[in-house]
């Protein structure tokens, strides 16, 4: 009902298959933004220091694809309200999964459309290229994929067809081709969001592992959070690999037990709906494959089918949602890791952990805080400069950009990592 609502109270224009902003939608979520952005995402506030933030205005109303790195799932929010703070929407690609029901007829009418994850979706590539040359738009990428919940990593950018550095060439080659004296800049510019959290969080954090502990029927001890942690979490492993029917081996190191697990549940998720295995070799490109496996089963009409093919589907349908938790689960503990014991974790790196836990262990996160999300703008970088090298080594031209991209990430990652940090005990 509140689907059809929402179509009929705010219909869907598009050019290109680019949708088109409704600007009293936007309007109307820019004034809510802050509360919202608090009470939903724990965001208080989102800063820019003013160096960087001139680096966004010299673009204002220009072209530009905007990379940003993908800790959370809280970044895209906290991205949107960079495209409020500038007052110059953005256009963001974004999980299949998000455009159902209520939610998706609103995201869409306020620059955000689908793409497809862990296969080529050419009607997603074009919609790109199109918001870079013909409406001169912002393009919001993340390219590391997923959503890991580390802020202090970063997972591998792809260097493939659909990689953010290819994307950004096709449109810069559309515009050169184009010749018609128009600016043929294609700038990129390096985002990456970090969350600091803003008030005290032992007492949250000490609460937290006590009911985690006694869940897991531990023993409460007088000894350092990162000591509990450690336990917990291996504890709580050895939960998952019992269920999934794995000996459970505390003789293994972390990274073997983490693989094993990975190759499990995607045996089991492959076998359950007749599907061979990812060839990806990183683990959050075997995650996206299996998204996309899933998200194909849910987007097959029913319409037409006979009472018998309904049943069957239907009943594939439930197999895939126990599939997908199965997914999430690879997500939460193969992609982020373990942390070694005694290697020290900052105050965030613990609330982390804390949340992975309670997802795991209790159901659902019953330990929330408050965070101020840190922009980091690097200076742009223009790949038309690149277009010569390009015409005559793709490949090398999209690698040298992707390892350019890369190095930008990585300085701002450093630079978190050392800045002065709170340890708990």
């Amino acid at each position: 009902m509140w689907r059809s609502i929402a179509r009929s109270l705010l219909p869907l224009m598009e050019s290109n298959g680019v949708p088109e902003i409704n600007k009293a939608l936007l309007r109307f979520l820019y004034a809510i933004y802050n509360p919202a952005l608090r009470m939903r995402e724990g965001v208080s506030r989102i800063t820019v220091s003013p160096a960087e933030w001139g680096r966004l205005v010299a673009y204002r109303g220009k072209r530009a694809m905007l990379l940003c790195n993908h800790p959370t799932w809280h970044d895209p929010p906290v991205v949107f309200g960079l495209s409020r703070l500038l007052g110059d929407p953005f256009y963001f690609a974004a999980m299949e999964e998000l455009f159902e029901g209520i939610v998706g007829e609103v995201v869409r009418r306020i620059g955000v459309f689908p793409i497809k994850r862990g296969k080529p979706d050419r009607k997603a590539l074009k919609i790109c290229q199109s918001i870079l040359t013909d409406h001169n738009g912002k393009l919001v990428l993340f390219p590391e994929g997923e959503a890991h919940e580390r802020n202090d990593v970063r997972l591998p950018i792809s260097e493939g067809g659909d990689g953010a550095a290819q994307i950004g060439f096709w449109a810069a080659t559309a515009l050169m081709e184009r010749g018609d004296g128009a600016d043929i800049s294609m700038p990129i510019i390096v985002l990456s969001v970090f969350y600091a959290l803003q008030s005290d969080p032992a007492p949250a954090l000490h609460k937290g592992i006590a009911r985690v502990e006694k869940i897991l029927g531990l023993a409460h001890e007088e000894s350092p959070l990162e000591s509990r942690f450690a336990r917990a979490e291996r504890l709580a492993l050895n939960g998952v690999e019992h269920r999934l029917g794995l000996d459970v081996r505390n003789d293994v190191n972390d990274n073997e037990r983490l693989t094993r697990l990975r190759e499990r549940i995607e045996e089991k998720v492959c076998v359950t709906l007749n599907a061979p295995l990812p060839l990806a070799k990183d683990s959050h490109l075997r995650i996206r494959s299996l998204y996309s496996l899933i998200q194909d089963i849910r987007n097959v009409p029913v319409a037409g089918m006979s009472e018998r093919d309904r049943r069957i589907h239907e009943a594939l349908l439930q197999e895939a949602q126990l599939c997908y938790k199965d997914i999430e689960r690879v997500q939460r503990w193969v992609v982020a890791g373990l942390d070694a014991p005694g290697e020290g974790s900052s105050a965030e790196r613990l609330a982390e952990r804390l949340r992975r836990l309670e997802a795991e262990v209790l159901g659902q996160v019953r330990t929330h805080f408050t965070y101020e999300a840190i922009i980091r703008v690097a200076e742009p970088f223009d790949l038309c400069e690149m277009l010569p090298l390009y015409k005559t080594a793709r490949r090398e031209a999209i690698r040298q950009a992707t390892v350019r991209t890369e190095a930008l990430f990585d300085g701002f990652l450093h630079e978190w990592r050392d800045r002065k940090q709170k340890y708990l005990t």
